[in-house]
């Protein structure tokens, strides 16, 4: 999406060409109040009841994802083995 910033309060969502069943099958960004927030949205159809079979969009709406900072990253020290041990 790089350097595009959405007016207050709107949004756009992208066809994801994910094989994974599970994944949404739009993703995108909307600017609500002002904050940035990440969509995902999924297709699915009513299962039982008068409205069986029709279509309907479930949306989640998140923070955005941000990478931790390389210095963030904690490096442990790993044990030597013993020679001493009698296995």
């Amino acid at each position: 999406m790089g350097n595009f910033e959405h007016k207050l309060n709107t949004g756009s969502l992208f066809k994801n060409e994910s094989d994974n069943d599970k994944a949404p099958q739009y993703t995108g960004q909307a600017n609500i109040d002002g904050k940035v927030k990440k969509l995902s949205v999924w297709v699915n159809k009513i299962q039982t009841g008068d409205n069986a079979g029709k279509s309907y969009m479930s949306i989640k709406i998140d923070e955005p994802y941000v990478a931790p900072a390389s210095d963030a990253v904690k490096v442990t020290k790993v044990a030597q083995a013993d020679d001493d041990l009698p296995f």
